[in-house]
């Protein structure tokens, strides 16, 4: 069985402008009903001028934002789950009040609704970007054509939809397709998950951030991750706020009695940075000679397979094995 994990990267690769930074900082181009305020979707522009402004979530979001603004009034980076989870450390060891809590609570389901709203649209093309090279495209068309018996998703969007769009295929097979963080709807009350791994350091107050509270799927996902021949994960970080999902993983590849190299695990990313980025957080699980003398581990960076060398062979490779199904 192959697997197919996808992470933001896959949206971004395709054009879809879905990360944190670009619903930071996305301006209406017409009025939305849900929202309480028609010029932008980040809720938090303007200070707390509440009770708890000295330290509400709303305050830490918008002095983080404020921070790491550019001189062009842009965010330059924002890890929604990232400062979700810093935030709510700041509890650990402090008298909570009830009130402040509510408060809080009701800024997060703020955020859920217009992140949701934001993706909708920029899914549904109010917002378009130029489409990446022709890389992305020969990895879907050998996707649809029996590349992979499962995919999840750690998006937002349709993947259904991305494969039959990117594809190039009117009537795909299309794999089973799992979101495991529910899908952007035009409705007022969304159901997708947002939030932050499991830290039992944590206050029982702010554990209503826990992703695990709303995700059904996390056993299944362990279960076909740890009975895939091969798994490859396009785009996603493995970072801390999703290590409830990929910690037992590694944990079952550390307990291996046997090497095994027909075990295939894959990572596509792009650039550099990200490249050592998720070889650190990899780290924080299992050592990276561990991982690669117990089964067969690589990483491309896609910005390096349109030239010669170790990316394009990798990348090459695996699109056989996919399209020989």
């Amino acid at each position: 069985m192959r697997l197919l994990v996808l992470g933001n990267g896959f949206d971004l690769a395709l054009g879809y402008p879905t990360s944190y930074d670009d619903f930071a900082n996305a301006e209406l181009i017409s009025p939305v009903q849900e929202l309480d305020f028609t010029c932008n979707f980040w809720p938090f522009k303007e200070p707390d001028n509440g009770p708890y402004r000295d330290h509400s979530l709303h305050s830490h979001m918008y002095n983080y934002a404020i921070k790491h603004t550019d001189r062009d009034g842009r965010i330059r980076w924002v890890d929604i789950e990232m400062q979700l989870y810093s935030y709510a450390r700041t509890k650990i060891g402090s008298t909570i009040d009830p009130g402040l809590v509510q408060e809080d609570k009701e800024s997060f389901q703020k955020l859920r609704r217009y992140l949701n709203r934001w993706i909708s649209r920029a899914f549904n093309g109010e917002w378009k970007n130029d489409r990446e090279c022709t890389t992305i495209r020969d990895f879907i068309k050998a996707i649809t054509d029996n590349g992979c018996s499962i995919i999840w998703s750690f998006n937002y969007t349709n993947t259904r939809e991305e494969l039959s769009t990117f594809g190039e295929y009117n009537n795909p097979m299309y794999p089973r397709i799992y979101n495991i963080h529910g899908t952007c709807t035009n409705s007022s009350n969304p159901n997708i998950i947002v939030g932050i791994h499991e830290d039992l350091q944590i206050p029982h107050e702010y554990q209503f951030l826990f992703k695990s509270n709303y995700t059904a799927n996390h056993i299944s996902f362990l279960q076909d991750l740890t009975t895939a021949n091969e798994v490859i994960i396009y785009g996603h970080s493995i970072g801390i706020t999703d290590s409830d999902y990929f910690s037992p993983y590694f944990g079952f590849i550390k307990n291996i009695r046997i090497p095994d190299k027909s075990k295939r695990f894959t990572i596509i990313t792009k650039g550099v940075n990200a490249v050592e980025q998720i070889l650190s957080n990899i780290r924080e699980h299992i050592k990276i000679s561990t991982l690669k003398s117990q089964i067969d581990f690589s990483i491309i960076d896609i910005s390096k397979v349109c030239e010669p060398g170790i990316d394009l062979d990798l990348y090459t490779n695996l699109l056989k094995r996919l399209r020989n199904g």
